[in-house]
């Protein structure tokens, strides 16, 4: 059987920022994620806010969300953007604020 040309299995080195979904070692990838997200990477900096948002491998916090998903946004990433707009709409993590949703 031959390998799908596209996969290729990760090396054994430090986690990276959740490049792909196979990635569930949300505690172990925090480090570098972090890192990475304070470098300024914009998919870094989404990544961190869903583990916050979500609670995985952390505790769940929306305010440490939002802001994450704020600077994600503020670089064009369109689905921060989607969501710190929901958080707005929402209230969640950030005071609850349709014209900021908007």
């Amino acid at each position: 059987m031959r390998a799908s040309a596209t996969w290729r299995p990760r090396p054994a080195a430090a986690p990276s920022c959740l490049n792909d979904d196979r990635d569930k070692q949300y505690a172990a990838a925090l480090p570098a994620c972090t890192r990475e997200a304070n470098a300024g990477k914009q998919q870094a900096q989404r990544n961190l806010a869903v583990i916050y948002d979500q609670g995985l491998g952390v505790n769940q916090d929306p305010a440490q969300a939002a802001i994450w998903f704020k600077k994600a946004a503020q670089t064009g990433n369109r689905d921060a953007t989607f969501q710190l707009a929901s958080m707005y709409e929402q209230g969640r993590g950030v005071p609850k604020d349709p014209k900021q949703a908007l």
